[in-house]
């Protein structure tokens, strides 16, 4: 619920936004969304298109709902709750499951981005973008750039979306962004990825070693 109390008192309080880690945000939705998986593919395994299209109508309708209808508080925030990014979620979940859909991606991404292009400043575009920016990204991650090497090293993904937002809010607190938006910039990239990296190799790499390690007790056998 960190959409409801994302800042603490005295922090950040003269930045533009004040959550000291608005990413955040996202982690109870990937939670959900995890949790409903095996019952989203329990269903799509048996009928593939028909589950995903079901779920990607009530994404569609709720986000929509939340940000043209619902004229209450937080609106924006409880449009893309986890409902609102099923669409994305289960996109991936229905390439994973039925080839056909794979096999067509390229040609998806392409229809669908073009699409997303033409209704872009209509409400149209709430039920594009799904689909659009869901097969984008895989398309890379599955043809273009599938062989780039980036795990070589560790894995730094975590790192770079759980450090990024304090690096910025603590650069604009002290004005570097004001005084040189490009050395802002620059700053948040190198930082960023430099705790990325000291995260990857003093903290997380350890704690997934100890979890891949059973702990075995033996107990004494009572006579």
């Amino acid at each position: 619920m960190n959409f409801i109390q994302p800042s603490l008192p005295g922090v950040f309080t003269h930045n533009p936004n004040q959550p000291i880690d608005g990413s955040l945000w996202t982690i109870k939705a990937e939670i959900t969304l995890y949790a409903l998986l095996p019952f989203a593919l329990f269903f799509m395994k048996r009928k593939p298109l028909t589950t995903w299209f079901i779920i990607y109508l009530i994404s569609c309708l709720w986000f929509w709902f939340f940000i043209h209808v619902y004229t209450g508080a937080k609106a924006d925030a409880l449009a893309k709750q986890f409902v609102g990014l099923s669409g994305y979620f289960f996109f991936g979940t229905l390439l994973s499951v039925h080839q056909a859909s794979f096999d067509k991606l390229k040609e998806i991404a392409i229809v669908s981005l073009i699409a997303y292009f033409l209704t872009k400043d209509t409400q149209l575009s709430l039920f594009v973008e799904p689909v659009a920016f869901s097969s984008v990204v895989l398309l890379f991650c599955t043809s273009m750039f599938k062989e780039v090497p980036i795990g070589k090293y560790g894995d730094f993904s975590y790192g770079i979306y759980l450090y990024h937002w304090p690096i910025i809010q603590l650069l604009i607190h002290f004005g570097v962004y004001e005084a040189n938006p490009l050395l802002g910039v620059a700053l948040t990239i190198m930082l960023t990825l430099l705790l990325a990296v000291l995260s990857w190799n003093l903290l997380e790499s350890r704690f997934l070693k100890r979890k891949s390690t059973p702990n075995i007790t033996i107990k004494p056998t009572i006579v």
